[in-house]
């Protein structure tokens, strides 16, 4: 069960990195001069939870022989699918442009 538990949490986290990537590049885009308030807004948030995924996957790493690592590795897989769907809704109110 480890193992499988093990697997969701870095496909989860491989997910959630290509994604936050993929909101740096769209961000990286948007000219300084254009760049509205909700802009910075989205990328202060995004900021913080990229703080947050490297809180959760480092603590996974830290949680070698730890008894409860199957549970650690479910709920942080939750924690960083629940970041990646935030991330995922600022990519889509970059590409809106609200």
């Amino acid at each position: 069960m480890q193992d499988l538990a093990s697997q969701l949490f870095w496909l989860v986290a491989t997910l959630n990195v290509v994604v936050s990537f993929g909101f740096a590049l769209r961000a990286r885009n948007v000219t300084t001069r254009e760049l509205p308030e909700r802009h910075l807004t989205l990328a202060r948030g995004q900021r913080k939870d990229d703080w947050l995924t490297c809180v959760v996957i480092w603590s996974a790493l830290m949680s070698k022989g730890c008894p409860i690592r199957t549970v650690l590795f479910l709920v942080a897989a939750m924690v960083l699918a629940w970041l990646t769907q935030r991330t995922v809704h600022r990519v889509r109110l970059l590409q809106t442009g609200l």
